[in-house]
């Protein structure tokens, strides 16, 4: 075989060996490619990632019995736990948060509880409200509470991150004192014990 025939063919062996390797590489790619469009997909699936929520609740001491409180939750994070956007359009009006009005209700007490020397009593639902904080549109919930035996206050639980979301902050402000104090429920801590007032 002559020099120009080896050199011919080497060529060739060059070429066969770039063009494999561009394959290879384009296989690699697509393989990532893949890869990330599955993560991407599973990530939009309920429970793959989830954004940390916080609500905040008000509470204000009417007497010694009777507590009027303000529970303001993202208005989407609500509608995930008890379906309020009705149409799926992912617009929550006014009217669907109407017609949810009952399931909310029923919401605010399996979510959380009071006691008065461990006996609890209901919360009433006396308004809901749109509120916007830091851009995210919530639903101000205006509640009361009255002790069941005349006692005060003592002991507050929120069993909403047992129930719906173990990742929710629930912030709780208060005047008992004759100064705001605040202190946040969280699945490590769902409770809290309230001091003489």
């Amino acid at each position: 075989m002559n020099e120009a025939a080896t050199l011919c063919r080497s060529d060739r062996l060059d070429a066969v060996k770039i063009g494999t390797a561009r394959l290879e590489r384009k296989f690699r790619f697509m393989k990532a490619t893949i890869l990330v469009l599955v993560i991407l997909g599973f990530s939009k699936l309920p429970g793959f990632s989830h954004v940390v929520t916080q609500s905040y609740l008000q509470l204000h001491l009417v007497g010694k019995s009777e507590v009027h409180l303000v529970w303001k939750i993202p208005a989407a994070h609500l509608d995930e736990m008890i379906l309020i956007d009705s149409n799926d359009d992912f617009k929550i009006t006014w009217g669907e948060v109407q017609a949810a009005k009952e399931r909310i209700a029923q919401f605010v007490n399996i979510a959380l509880r009071m006691e008065a020397s461990e006996i609890s009593a209901p919360f009433s639902l006396e308004k809901i409200e749109i509120d916007d904080i830091e851009t995210i549109v919530h639903l101000s919930l205006t509640l009361k509470w009255k002790s069941p035996n005349g006692k005060a206050l003592s002991r507050i639980q929120s069993d909403l991150f047992k129930l719906f979301d173990s990742t929710h902050r629930l912030v709780v402000t208060h005047d008992f004192g004759g100064s705001a104090e605040f202190f946040t429920l969280n699945a490590r801590n769902p409770a809290f014990q309230l001091s003489a007032h």
